[in-house]
């Protein structure tokens, strides 16, 4: 029995290092080539996959560390968006963010955390001292008055979920309206802060925090790491700064063309789109009505051609223009 279980575990350990190799090899020859692959991966559930997929790209960030990469995992829900933790244990040096979208971003989790940390940094005189140093006096009075919005409409999403203010339509609709409100009121801050580069003296472990979840790809500027995010998210526009030389100036982009912008010789990425059966009919949605199977088969065949075409082909030059546009119609 022992034997065959011997037997078992060794061949499942070939299996995955075949998956493993399948990854290794078309990651390592777009770097060793600097030009895109693109690889269709048709493992079977249980198989390990995207557990070799992690293991992949955390070891070509410590193969190369000269060349700045950032692995990309989009899944269609936000219960996929992990790294196994033997992975994480494994590269505890290798960050991981994911790309929130406004629904992760006012999960009760995070608003108790919010909560917690807009008293502190507006207690924290060190900060706003610096801030002061760096920008008009108006300037910083504005955004402190942004966290104390902040922490007005989280008193009243409090009192919407616990007492109400009628029926429940209305009631999500305020909840909504809160969650927005909140999410600008700390998005406008933190893009003070960034501007005003006070995270450069580390005068706030909660501002750090908000960065994580609110601007993830800021992080990543000039580091290797892990983002996570869903196909919902991947179609929407992605919060990011660039620095033109003088300032920080924020900048909102599909991730997809992000990726087109910023790659580079120093600069790589690995993007890997995971359940794209289902990733496709979300991405779809807002896209097409579906009339009928057959419709539908054609136009998920054609989303991810062009979806999968426009990260490997750049689309500076006219054929590559064309075949895009076309598919894209």
């Amino acid at each position: 029995m022992q034997e065959e279980r011997n037997i078992a575990v060794g061949q499942l350990e070939l299996i995955r290092d075949k998956i493993l190799n399948s990854y290794l090899n078309i990651i390592e020859k777009s770097f060793q080539e600097n030009h895109s692959q693109f690889k269709l991966i048709n493992y079977g559930t249980g198989s390990g996959k995207t557990h070799q997929l992690f293991e992949a790209i955390c070891q070509m960030i410590e193969k190369y560390p000269d060349i700045q990469t950032i692995g990309i995992y989009v899944a269609p829900l936000r219960e996929h968006l992990s790294v196994p933790s033997q992975v994480k244990d494994k590269y505890q040096n290798i960050p991981v963010y994911t790309i929130n979208s406004l629904e992760m971003k006012t999960t009760d989790k995070y608003i108790l955390l919010y909560k917690k940390w807009i008293p502190l940094i507006l207690k924290n005189t060190k900060l706003w001292k610096q801030a002061s140093k760096v920008s008009f006096k108006d300037k910083v009075e504005e955004h402190k008055q942004k966290l104390k919005t902040a922490k007005d409409v989280i008193s009243r999403l409090d009192y919407i979920k616990t007492i109400g203010l009628g029926n429940e339509e209305y009631n999500k609709s305020e909840i909504t309206r809160a969650k927005r409100e909140l999410n600008n009121a700390l998005e406008s801050f933190l893009e003070f802060y960034i501007k005003c580069e006070l995270e450069k003296d580390n005068l706030s472990n909660e501002c750090s925090e908000l960065i994580k979840i609110f601007f993830p790809l800021y992080l990543l500027r000039d580091q290797s790491g892990i983002l996570l995010l869903t196909y919902d998210k991947f179609e929407t526009k992605i919060p990011y700064f660039i620095h033109n030389g003088k300032k920080w100036v924020k900048r909102n982009e599909h991730l997809d063309k992000y990726v087109d912008q910023n790659t580079n010789n120093s600069r790589k990425f690995i993007l890997a789109f995971d359940e794209q059966e289902d990733g496709y009919q979300i991405m779809l949605k807002k896209k097409i009505d579906i009339i009928s199977p057959e419709d539908m088969a054609i136009n998920n065949a054609l989303s991810s051609i062009y979806r999968e075409f426009r990260l490997i082909f750049f689309n500076r030059n006219n054929s590559n223009r064309e075949l895009l546009n076309f598919l894209d119609r």
